[in-house]
């Protein structure tokens, strides 16, 4: 599943406050010059590759799209030692398909994004706010339907089981569940409907009289319509 996301992660560091008397304004710091959140998706397999030369303000870059251009965006610190990064992300990420009732199925995919060095304790990972705001580009397979966050706090009976698992060295985690509907319109014009229509034909055939010349003919052009158009539709 390839998802094209903006991701913004907020945190607090008590290192970077001073005094708005000599200097108000927000600073913006590249990612190597202070502290970050080592946060990834843990099912992504995109190519990780974090090093770059070149730095750019929020919503400015060649390519938008590419994770490694992750480091190329500058993080915002206020006065107070509220940080914020915000950089896009085309995701590519592992979903396993339930298709029991395709072309009618409902999918549910996660996106997880876990720290890689700090533990639970550590490093406490929250959902901002809703946590995850939509604009629907309906272009592809699926129309999304729902979408929804949740962290550790949300997840109490997970995070009660790990710790019978003696998992305690677990990281925290913000999962991202997206619920996505297929579109039917394709299946039902390229498919189901002229499969229907097959079927009504065929059964004239049953209808026309045994001494009937045109029954043969009849039938091997049925067969050889549905021949060629079984080419047609596995070109889509």
């Amino acid at each position: 599943m390839t998802s094209t996301l903006q991701i913004s992660i907020r945190w607090r560091d008590d290192f970077l406050v001073w005094n708005t008397s000599i200097y108000p304004m927000p600073i913006a710091f590249k990612s190597h010059q202070i502290w970050v959140p080592d946060v990834l998706a843990i099912n992504n397999v995109n190519d990780f590759k974090f090093d770059s030369k070149e730095t750019y303000l929020l919503g400015h870059a060649n390519n938008i799209f590419d994770f490694q251009e992750r480091n190329k965006y500058m993080i915002m610190v206020n006065p107070n030692g509220d940080c914020r990064w915000v950089f896009p992300m085309k995701l590519m990420s592992v979903c396993e398909l339930n298709q029991q009732n395709f072309p009618f199925d409902v999918q549910t995919c996660m996106l997880e994004f876990k720290s890689t060095a700090y533990r639970a304790e550590q490093l406490e990972l929250r959902k901002y706010e809703n946590g995850v705001y939509l604009k629907l580009i309906n272009e592809g397979e699926f129309d999304l339907i729902k979408a929804f966050a949740e962290d550790d706090s949300s997840r109490q009976e997970e995070k009660i089981a790990s710790r019978n698992n003696e998992e305690d060295d677990e990281p925290g985690s913000v999962r991202i569940t997206l619920v996505m509907k297929r579109k039917i319109v394709f299946y039902f014009n390229k498919l189901i409907l002229p499969y229907f229509l097959f079927y009504i034909v065929t059964i004239f055939t049953y209808i026309l009289p045994v001494d009937a010349g045109e029954k043969k003919s009849y039938s091997t052009s049925i067969l050889i319509s549905v021949m060629i158009y079984l080419k047609d539709v596995s070109d889509f």
